[in-house]
């Protein structure tokens, strides 16, 4: 019985989580593609990955959000994120 009760709690965990990770996803993708606004679409990102570290799709938008952010700086304006 116990092994049923774990079994569920695991498996509820790791549902929330996934719609947890698809929500931060969702609503990064939503400020860099219609906001335009890759800085915060990079906090969201960067929260998703704290969750689910090794998500290649999350490190993939990660790199795009840097790339966009580093071609809308101006050369010699340039600093730390």
């Amino acid at each position: 019985m116990r092994i049923i009760l774990y079994l569920s709690i695991f498996l509820i965990n790791g549902v929330v989580l996934s719609q947890n990770i698809e929500e931060l996803i969702n609503q990064g993708d939503f400020y860099a593609e219609k906001e335009f606004n890759n800085k915060k679409a990079l906090e969201l990102y960067l929260q998703a990955e704290k969750i689910a570290p090794n998500n290649h799709d999350i490190l993939w938008r990660i790199s795009r959000a840097f790339v966009d952010i580093a071609e809308r700086t101006k050369k010699g304006t340039r600093k730390n994120l």
